[in-house]
């Protein structure tokens, strides 16, 4: 797998995710939507960002925050154009 490059943004769906929770006391993102999808009949799509750093207390690095004002724009577009 090819290493991702901070601020690098990636649009996936559900079939993307592993099913594997980190915890006992959580539910998986593909688990959930699994069985959300079993109640409503909706299309689902995630949206990442790869992050600069993961410390706590720190902000955000630049190419994290301008790849957020793309994504927003996108959103923003899709949204107005709906």
């Amino acid at each position: 797998m090819r290493q991702m490059s901070a601020g690098q943004i990636k649009f996936f769906t559900p079939d993307e995710l592993s099913s594997a929770a980190f915890s006992t006391h959580t539910l998986s993102l593909r688990l959930f939507v699994d069985v959300v999808c079993k109640s409503i009949s909706l299309e689902v799509y995630f949206i990442g960002i790869q992050p600069g750093q993961t410390m706590l207390g720190k902000g955000l690095s630049a190419e994290v925050e301008g790849a957020v004002g793309v994504v927003a724009g996108i959103l923003e577009e899709g949204i107005r154009g709906a």
